[in-house]
């Protein structure tokens, strides 16, 4: 074992070496010596700030300038001790040991010639002034509002705000009231949810309870999952109180179901196991879970078999709205 054991009373000035004695075993020693000089803190050339900026790369942290990015993004102001020129045509800033940013997502941003870049703002600031990006926002048409999403597309089948989206693009204000009566407050959320998925010409009836199961999905993921208290396992919890279980989940899907006309089982009811509906589509045996949000054909969690979620549900057609490369709807 090693063990080390400085040696005092040696000192004659602050920068004299220490000794350090170190015993290695049955009276043998070895020494070694280091200085005890501070090292030079470096001092800053000045500060910079991070702009606000949605992109990836902004205060996005590299080894060197250009090169070898890492995981690591930095907001707010930090210090510079460095710049060099990158190959990207910016001046880089060093704000750590190995740690360089690019200057133009900064509100000091320079050409790799050391040149300031030069800015439209009116009051001379040195703050990059990038096109904004397009965010998602409401369009009055024709006396209808409609939710337009970033990529310019029309939202459908969603909950936005105070407002259940249906398959039109119409918008539909969601009737949170607390009436008293708990039953009847979950009703008016699933007559809306069950007004929404509608009936077209040509409609399977997996299509409308796989919307339907989407849209109660939607309600769940703004709520607090729990398995306590008087709500979680209701319909009222999931529309109202904010609050959810897959019971909970599973009730409202099936008062949803009911005012589309359907019948069905609530399967485990009052069980400590997943929960979800079971019923008849187009003649044959399919399940609707309101916690997953999708429906299909077949058995569901029976007999331990692996249940993947359908390609064509809402579900995956929402997630890849931004290509639209699912057209189910």
């Amino acid at each position: 074992m090693l063990i080390v054991t400085p040696i005092a009373g040696i000192f004659t000035a602050p920068n004299q070496a220490v000794v350090i004695a170190a015993r290695k075993g049955h009276g043998r020693w070895s020494h070694s010596r280091r200085s005890t000089r501070r090292r030079k803190k470096t001092k800053a050339l000045f500060t910079i700030e991070f702009n606000y900026d949605d992109s990836d790369e902004n205060g996005r942290v590299y080894k060197a300038p250009d090169k070898h990015p890492v995981k690591l993004w930095y907001s707010g102001k930090m210090s510079v001790y460095a710049q060099a020129p990158g190959k990207d045509g910016y001046m880089w800033y060093k704000i750590g040991r190995n740690q360089w940013v690019n200057s133009y997502y900064t509100n000091k941003p320079k050409n790799a010639n050391g040149s300031k870049i030069k800015t439209n703002n009116a009051n001379n600031s040195e703050t990059v002034k990038r096109p904004k990006k397009k965010r998602a926002h409401w369009v009055k048409e024709n006396g209808q509002y409609h939710y337009y999403l970033a990529n310019g597309k029309r939202d459908r089948i969603d909950y936005v705000g105070k407002y259940l989206i249906d398959r039109n693009s119409n918008r539909h204000k969601v009737p949170i009231k607390r009436g008293g009566n708990h039953y009847r407050d979950a009703l008016r959320v699933a007559k809306l949810i069950a007004r929404c998925v509608g009936h077209r010409r040509g409609d399977k009836q997996v299509k409308r309870a796989d919307i339907a199961a989407y849209y109660v999905r939607l309600f769940a993921d703004r709520d607090r999952y729990t398995m306590r208290g008087r709500y979680y396992s209701t319909a009222y919890g999931v529309f109202i109180k904010g609050e959810y279980s897959c019971a909970g989940t599973t009730a409202a899907l099936g008062m949803v179901l009911h005012q589309m006309g359907f019948k069905y089982k609530h399967v485990h009811k009052n069980q400590y196991r997943h929960q979800w509906c079971q019923l008849r589509l187009d003649g044959r045996m399919g399940y609707a879970d309101g916690d997953a949000g999708f429906a299909g054909y077949g058995s569901y969690f029976l007999h331990h078999k692996i249940v993947s979620t359908p390609s064509n549900c809402t579900l995956i057609w929402h997630m890849n709205l931004v290509d639209s490369s699912l057209n189910i709807i």
